[in-house]
């Protein structure tokens, strides 16, 4: 809910009226603005803030001046799911709005749905708002802030092991070797710190050059019009089929080169995957940096 609410705004969306005043019934107290506020609350939002720093103080003063109450004593509402009043108060809301509580089977359906949006986008605000929208639409009560958020990282990151992998099998193997000794040789320089100088200069000559597979050409010369054409041709070297990302939009194209261009080859390397696909990430964007470059 957005902090700042002018009066107009408060009298459009926050009036207490009189089928809501007959639902609050007899209560007192600190449990009527409580129970109040959650009231009005759920009515704009569709959804319960998760504590009470997440209630404008301007709405909650304006709903206690309606039931001529302080609005200090909205601090000695009990909060949480442990309590049985504020329990039974969300239980009366959802059934005032027609609302039910999330199943299972809702979880699955929203997993279903957002697989099917992370194809387009990896927006976490988009994907939130639309997953808010949907429950609403549902008229379900949708999962804490946490879960939903986790859902939504969950369905990214089953949609890039999926895409790891499918790039993978559109290389040949040729490609793959390739790409292997160049990752092997970062790895290998990464372990073998002790070794003689001239082998750790001949590493170091490696790394430098993968790096500079992504860098930007520096000012005109003889001497950089080699560099980049030295670049083109290690990229043509590995063989990387051509129109691999055609089937993903724009913003997505734009989200894995900027992150081929700026993640190491460390960071890609060192995951937890199994050794079958250990390399997948790091395939990924050294192949994604050739689109990058070309």
């Amino acid at each position: 809910m957005k902090r700042n609410w002018n009066e107009d705004e408060l009298l459009e969306h926050f009036v207490v009226v009189p089928i809501e005043r007959k639902l609050i019934g007899n209560k007192t107290g600190a449990s009527r603005l409580g129970f109040a506020v959650l009231l009005k609350y759920f009515q704009q939002e569709a959804r319960f803030p998760s504590k009470k720093q997440d209630i404008p103080k301007v709405v909650v003063e304006f709903i206690a001046q309606q039931l001529g109450l302080s609005s200090a004593i909205f601090e000695e509402y009990r909060w949480g799911a442990g309590e049985r009043n504020f329990t039974y108060h969300r239980k009366q809301i959802r059934e005032f709005f027609g609302f039910r509580e999330l199943t299972a089977k809702d979880n699955e359906l929203l997993t279903e749905w957002l697989h099917g949006q992370v194809q387009f986008t990896h927006d976490i605000d988009y994907l939130k708002n639309q997953s808010y929208s949907l429950f609403r639409k549902w008229k379900v009560e949708p999962p804490s802030i946490g879960s939903l958020n986790r859902m939504i990282d969950s369905a990214i990151d089953t949609f890039e092991k999926n895409l790891y992998q499918s790039t993978y099998h559109l290389l040949s193997p040729r490609t793959c070797s390739r790409l292997d000794a160049l990752l092997e040789s970062h790895v290998d320089e990464q372990s073998e710190e002790g070794f003689e100088e001239e082998f750790n200069e001949k590493m170091e000559s490696d790394i430098l050059t993968f790096r500079h597979l992504l860098s930007s050409p520096r000012k005109p010369s003889v001497s950089t019009m080699e560099i980049e054409v030295n670049k083109l041709l290690a990229i043509k070297h590995l063989h990387i089929p051509p129109g691999l990302f055609h089937h993903l939009t724009p913003k997505l194209v734009k989200k894995y080169r900027l992150r081929a261009a700026t993640e190491t080859v460390t960071e890609s390397v060192h995951t937890q995957h199994p050794f079958a696909i250990h390399y997948l990430p790091s395939y990924f964007r050294i192949v994604m940096g050739k689109s990058l470059i070309i």
